[in-house]
């Protein structure tokens, strides 16, 4: 028995079976039957005529019989019932010598694939697992991959797993995404749908700056940059009544005085806060002292002297303090003496280790005969050399400027010049 011929159709269009009958002259034929499987589909007569076609075929069915050497078998509308998972055509011949020749059809019933639908859930939280499922119908039965990123576009990072189930047992934020779903079977086109998966992960900071220094009555900007999804919400306290508070930087014009701010952010998910200190300082501290064991009140004090002394005690006050360079005495305003000092360092310094520093240097007899009342910053209008906002890794440049006022060291030096 020979192997069945292949014919391949495509579900719901129409097709024709043929079978090329050829018999030698000591043959004469008797009948040509035509069959599915075992059931008979019609039966054909020598002169051209024809049974009935059977009941089970007669929607679907007719057959052209044009003998002795052709047959035509018609299909109006292949279905999958016809495929060859299901059965065999074929066409019997018989002859009056009791002869049967038998050759068989198998016909192969294809579809391409239908655009793919994906289910399952598409947010999931950070932490959790991912399942998405893909379904697509073809003939044959499509291969289905999956892909991250959208089909053809550069992005895509290529099969990430092969199959109608993508999973991911533990989702990370960097899984949000578009996944594509694509299937084909080889008849026409592969066809593809897509998905966005969004990650959910809780409001956190990712990068602050907890400390400040800036000059007195300048401004600053303070920055807190924050991850989350959905995205959040920025909240900073203490807040004043012109501040714009929800944003992700709080501007503050004028520093007047040490402060604390913090920034909260916060999510459906999670929230987070983290708090900076800003300082008064700068790389030029300006401190004013009362020294009330001296006495200025005519001409006859020696200033200088005060002054040099003054810069000795100083220097040794700082002498454990790295970055410490040196005084410029701004004022000395006569009676119990007040001196307004401009203390200048290498790097950005706070006014309160300064003050703190002179305070030690003061209870442990560093400042030598000199009786202080007070130390405490100057308030009053005074140069300075670090720039508005002095970070403390001491990534900013310092401004090249007069670090003390001209118009008291003038005044200082004619003083002086008298004695």
């Amino acid at each position: 028995m020979f192997a069945p011929n292949v014919s391949r159709h495509y579900d719901g269009q129409a097709a024709t079976l043929l079978w090329n009958l050829s018999l030698s002259q000591d043959l004469s034929l008797l009948s040509v039957d035509i069959y599915f499987n075992s059931d008979i589909i019609v039966k054909l007569l020598p002169n051209g005529g024809s049974g009935e076609i059977a009941a089970a075929f007669r929607d679907r069915f007719r057959v052209n019989w044009n003998p002795p050497g052709r047959v035509a078998l018609v299909i109006s509308k292949v279905t999958s019932a016809d495929d060859k998972v299901n059965g065999t055509f074929s066409c019997v011949v018989s002859t009056l010598s009791n002869g049967n020749w038998r050759r068989r059809i198998q016909v192969e019933v294809v579809a391409p694939v239908t655009t793919p639908e994906i289910g399952g859930e598409r947010t999931v939280r950070e932490g959790g697992s991912l399942q998405l499922t893909c379904e697509a119908s073809g003939k044959p039965d499509p291969n289905i991959t999956w892909t991250r990123g959208n089909p053809g576009n550069q992005g895509n990072i290529g099969v990430k797993q092969a199959g109608k189930v993508l999973t991911i047992p533990i989702v990370s934020r960097n899984d949000s995404g578009t996944f594509t779903c694509t299937a084909h079977n080889g008849i026409g086109e592969p066809k593809s749908q897509a998905v966005y998966v969004n990650v959910t992960y809780p409001a956190k900071i990712v990068k602050f700056q907890d400390e400040y220094i800036v000059e007195l009555q300048q401004s600053v900007t303070l920055s807190c940059e924050a991850e989350g999804n959905p995205p959040p919400t920025y909240t900073w306290f203490p807040c004043g009544f012109k501040q714009v508070c929800d944003k992700n930087t709080l501007n503050i014009s004028r520093v007047l005085a040490d402060a604390n701010y913090t920034c909260r952010v916060a999510n459906a998910l999670g929230s987070d806060s983290k708090s900076a200190d800003v300082y008064i300082g700068g790389n030029i501290v300006n401190i004013t002292m009362v020294i009330t064991s001296e006495v200025y009140e005519d001409e006859k004090y020696n200033q200088s002297l005060f002054l040099e002394k003054l810069t000795e005690l100083l220097k040794e006050a700082f002498a454990s303090k790295p970055g410490y360079e040196g005084v410029q005495f701004l004022d000395v305003r006569p009676g119990t003496i007040t001196v307004d000092l401009a203390l200048k360092f290498k790097f950005p310094t706070k006014e309160k280790d300064v003050i703190t520093t002179l305070n030690a240097a003061l209870k442990d007899g560093k400042l030598g005969e000199f009786s202080v009342s007070s130390i405490k910053g100057t308030r009053h209008d005074v140069a300075t050399t670090s720039p508005t906002t002095t970070p403390t890794d001491g990534s900013s440049v310092v401004k090249e400027t007069v670090w003390y006022r001209e118009d008291f060291v003038k005044e200082l030096v004619s003083v002086v010049g008298k004695h």
